[in-house]
């Protein structure tokens, strides 16, 4: 963000990644002090002045106290860490709750240096922290940690001894920091508070404790931060992990970022964390800024050798530079890589650098507009330059004047001045054909030389994607019509599917039935046929004797059909007296006896003796 005033006096850049150290002790720290020698504190301050990329905001670290905070700021009064921004107290302290590992859990307050009497208010809320021992009770004060440290080890030791070992045995409860923190509005509005998040000293270790799971919650939810590099834990504080965002928010009260430092104890140590995991804030090196990481953790808090990757660099302007125009206060003006806005009161000339960036980024737009900044101010531009620096280190040139052959490079930004935004938004009746073609413009921009196919304007790739969505459309129409008949088909065959079945059912029970018929009257017909044909025979036998004067009627016939009755065995086809040999058949089923053979009528008709012929008697 650039801030212009009336008299164009620029505040500052803008937010940037810059690397941070939130947590670093210093040679004289409390506990485990590893910096050693008369000369620690001059290599200490070397190695971060030397740190690459360069620290720009250091969070001094010790245990209960600001003693070497305020050391650290006698330093930088003394002319060390120029390239430090800010310097702020980190209190490291001890929680009265043991995790897994039986190590006490950690917490810090940050503090910001904005209040002049910050330390002194600081320490003012310490002493309001407390821990009883012995029979005493103990403020977490210098003194009382002295204190402490000989209540608890008795015998003759030094100051500087006691306060180590009175560091080591206070402890202090969530409870007595959250209603410390209520009882002060400064506290409040000046103090962060940050948990470890490791398995060690932090909230992981009472993971496996069930019965911790609401204090490691609680303790978690009242945080602003966690100390922790772990890539795992970043993505569960910004609700990329088995919790979601709106879960996290829900539990936890909010997103939170993760800080990291080297925690140095040892000159080794100093700006050199694990792994390379470095700590980057986007923005100012403010305090604010660090609060605003707790408020957007995943847009300005990253731990890792790089921040993210922004855009392109020959696509970044970094800064702009104006010769021939002594009415400019600030000639120099540098961008940050990221959205920029240019704010200020009315007449301060926001419109002018705005017009004057695209001019130089080679935009015809501010010499075509009658009412742009140059064609207003052209009597004091003529010997104006504008120069552009980008992220790549190229460098783009312009001014008033057009270029001398009157080709001059490819426009490398689209500018859109305030009179043409104006100009598009105050139509009557909607969008005119300039908005239109406008918007028809920047989207056929964004496509890409493959996906434009070979059209050379909006008009043409639209008329090509037309053409095919609409014989595709076509197509699908086609076959939507066929398959609605192929539907319509189905329904029908369907629809008459029960009739069939019921017709073929009907019809294999007709089928049945006549079958069962013609089982059970096979016999009977049989018999039938038996019985006409013998009497048939038995006729035509009588006749026969009438002719040759017989005077005994045959018996043949009826003995037959007795001797069937009876149950004999059926023998062929019986054998009726006749002159012609006429089959006898069963008009009902259609069974037909076998022809009388020409031996059994002569038989039958030499009866002469007057005995009837016997044909089934035997």
């Amino acid at each position: 963000m650039i801030v212009t005033s009336p008299e164009g006096s620029i505040v500052r850049r803008g937010s940037t990644w810059r690397r941070w150290e939130p947590h670093i002790h210093t040679p004289g720290t409390i506990l485990y002090d590893q910096f050693g020698g008369p000369k620690a504190w001059d290599e200490y301050l070397s190695r971060i002045e030397q740190a690459t990329p360069a620290v720009q905001a250091l969070g001094v670290t010790d245990y209960w106290t600001l003693d070497r905070y305020t050391d650290m700021l006698a330093h930088k009064a003394a002319g060390r860490l120029a390239g430090v921004a800010l310097i702020f107290a980190n209190v490291e302290l001890r929680l009265a709750i043991r995790t897994a590992s039986g190590a006490p859990l950690n917490a810090h307050l940050l503090i910001s240096p904005d209040d002049p009497e910050h330390v002194a208010r600081a320490e003012s809320f310490l002493a309001q922290l407390t821990f009883d021992a012995y029979g005493e009770h103990f403020c977490c004060t210098r003194d009382d940690l002295m204190r402490l440290g000989r209540a608890h080890q008795t015998g003759p030791q030094t100051d500087e001894h006691a306060l180590v070992v009175g560091a080591e045995q206070f402890k202090v409860s969530p409870s007595d920091i959250s209603e410390a923190l209520k009882a002060s509005t400064w506290a409040q509005e000046n103090i962060l508070i940050a948990v470890a998040g490791a398995s060690n000293d932090g909230t992981s270790g009472l993971q496996k404790d069930g019965s911790m799971t609401a204090l490691r919650r609680e303790i978690e939810r009242v945080a602003h931060a966690v100390f922790s590099a772990s890539p795992a834990d970043q993505a569960f504080w910004l609700g990329h992990g088995t919790l979601s965002k709106e879960q996290i928010i829900q539990t936890y009260d909010a997103l939170k970022p993760c800080l990291h430092g080297s925690d140095a104890h040892t000159l080794d140590r100093v700006c050199t964390p694990d792994l390379d995991r470095l700590m980057w804030i986007k923005g100012d090196p403010t305090f604010e800024s660090l609060r605003q990481a707790c408020i957007e953790p995943e847009l300005r808090a990253y731990v890792g050798a790089d921040p993210a990757d922004g855009a392109l660099p020959y696509k970044v302007i970094d800064t702009i530079e104006l010769t021939g125009a002594p009415w400019c206060q600030t000639p120099r003006i540098e961008l940050n890589p990221g959205l920029v806005g240019i704010i200020g009161a009315r007449g301060s000339g926001k419109t002018a650098l705005a017009d004057l960036i695209a001019t130089g980024a080679q935009s015809t737009a501010s010499r075509e507009n009658e009412r742009s900044f140059l064609h207003r101010a052209s009597d004091l531009l003529a010997d104006l330059e504008i120069k552009l620096t980008w992220g790549d280190g190229t460098i783009t040139t312009g001014g008033l004047a057009p270029p001398e052959n009157g080709d001059g490079d490819e426009p490398r930004v689209q500018y859109l001045s305030q009179q043409f935004v104006e100009r598009l938004c105050s139509s009557e009746g909607g969008i005119n054909d300039e908005l239109l073609a406008e918007i028809e413009r920047v989207i056929f921009d964004e496509h890409s030389a493959e996906a434009r196919a070979g059209a050379a304007t909006f008009t043409e790739l639209r008329d090509m994607r037309a053409t095919r969505s609409r014989l595709s459309q076509r197509r699908s129409r086609e076959a939507l019509g066929e398959l609605l008949e192929q539907i319509a088909e189905q329904r029908r065959k369907q629809a008459e599917l029960p009739g069939l079945k019921t017709r073929r059912t009907a019809g294999a029970k007709a089928i049945a039935d006549d079958r069962w018929r013609c089982s059970a009257a096979a016999p009977r017909a049989e018999r039938n046929g038996l019985t006409r044909s013998c009497a048939r025979s038995t006729s035509a036998s009588s006749s026969s004797t009438r002719q040759h004067g017989a005077s005994r009627p045959s018996t043949s016939c009826a003995t037959t059909s007795q001797t069937f009755a009876a149950g004999a065995p059926r023998m062929s086809s019986p054998s009726c007296d006749s002159d012609t040999a006429t089959p006898a058949c069963d008009l009902r089923t259609g069974l037909r006896s076998s022809r009388s053979s020409p031996a059994t009528s002569t038989r039958s008709s030499s009866g002469s003796s007057g005995r009837p012929a016997r044909a089934l008697s035997s």
